[in-house]
């Protein structure tokens, strides 16, 4: 009785786990060119990045020791855009047609970028974009150096991006294994 107990069970292990292989993934919606990163570090580190058909925004909150490499990242990129010293802190922005298009607005520990991407040009909005790696970076960084861009060697580009894909693939390994666990 026991063992046919156990084939019975063997069989019906079996036949579900057959049954759970073979169901196909659920095909991917398109790709309508809305993306949206969200990272989140630590309690007090996190960065959403969201890019849609007609605007990019970044919001990004940070440790108070991460302020000042923040605001030098800034001012680096965005030389040609003279900002406003608030109460609260430092606003940049752009009106197009009398109508604020751009604006960044860093207070002491948040950050947030919003830019309507059919007011400006492309490299424009790349520049942003490339503002947006790169601060993201920064503020996800564990470390308390000086953040270099190095934009002009193309070496040091690589290795941060070779990080970044580390960083990203570590991540999705993990959730690949969560999902799998469930």
């Amino acid at each position: 009785m026991k063992t046919i107990l156990i084939t019975i069970l063997a069989v019906f292990t079996c036949i579900l786990n057959s049954c759970a292989q073979s169901f196909p993934e659920p095909p991917q919606p398109p790709n309508s060119g809305n993306t949206h990163t969200e990272i989140t570090n630590t309690v007090s580190n996190s960065t959403s990045v969201s890019s849609s058909g007609n605007s990019y925004k970044f919001k990004s909150k940070f440790q108070n020791s991460k302020r000042t490499g923040v605001e030098n990242i800034i001012k680096d990129v965005l030389e040609d855009i003279t900002y406003n010293k608030t109460e609260n802190g430092i606003v940049w922005n752009r009106l197009v047609d009398g109508e604020v298009a751009f604006e960044c607005v860093l207070t002491k520990r948040r950050l947030k970028i919003i830019l309507n991407k059919e007011a400006f040009s492309t490299s424009f909005l790349e520049k942003i974009e490339e503002l947006g790696e790169d601060l993201q970076e920064y503020v996800s960084t564990h470390k308390e150096h000086t953040f270099n861009r190095g934009r002009s060697n193309s070496v040091v580009q690589a290795e941060i991006r070779l990080e970044r894909a580390r960083e990203e693939l570590k991540r999705a390994t993990k959730d690949l294994k969560r999902a799998k666990s469930k």
